[in-house]
């Protein structure tokens, strides 16, 4: 008799009162007993990848983290995109005041590129592209912020998928050396680690 109501079931079948349904379940061996399998949960999916499985859910995190700063950084760096044109407009007509005005404030990369560009546009000797690529270059850092570390969490995170995979493998030929292949039981973990590891 199987599962829930198993017992009423019994007591039932004793008395005589079958019901017209009865939940059994055939046992493959009568030597050995079946263990029912646990149900899965999140904390038994990161408990089955083992360390390289923790280090990995870890970098993924961190990995989100810095993605959303990244995008954050973005969107605040894209203000003033369509300064340039109107700028450009206003000086045509020789409103370098207004030109001015305009990028007074300052607030995103491109304010601070035309600000140094029109500060260096009233000066004869000045070379504006120079004035131009220099300012640029001086706002690049900060655009590029955490590019590096996604890179890294971009490359390290597979390789310790494959470090798991291995360290499962090599888990599982070990309890094979030691007890044989009897029991696939015995083997499930270091295989499930790394399967697990591999998906992460």
């Amino acid at each position: 008799l199987w599962r829930d109501g198993g017992t009423d079931t019994a007591s039932a079948a004793k008395a005589g009162a079958l019901p017209e349904t009865l939940g059994i379940f055939l046992y493959e061996s009568t030597k050995k007993g079946i263990t029912e399998a646990p149900e899965k949960t999140w904390a038994g999916y990161v408990e089955a990848g083992g360390p390289a499985g923790l280090v990995i859910i870890g970098l993924g995190f961190a990995g989100v983290i810095l993605a959303f700063l990244r995008v954050l950084g973005i969107l605040r760096a894209r203000g003033g995109a369509f300064l340039p044109r109107k700028i450009a407009g206003l000086l045509e007509t020789g409103k370098w005041g207004d030109a001015f005005a305009m990028v007074a404030n300052e607030t995103n990369p491109t304010e601070r590129v035309l600000s140094m560009v029109l500060q260096a546009g009233q000066s004869e000797t000045a070379n504006l592209d120079d004035t131009a690529a220099e300012a640029i270059l001086a706002e690049t850092p900060a655009i590029e912020r955490y590019g590096s570390a996604i890179l890294i969490v971009a490359a390290v995170a597979p390789l310790l998928g494959l470090l798991g995979t291995v360290t499962g493998m090599i888990g599982t030929f070990d309890l094979i050396t030691e007890f044989g292949t009897g029991d696939p039981r015995m083997l499930s973990g270091g295989i499930s680690e790394a399967l697990v590891t591999t998906q992460m």
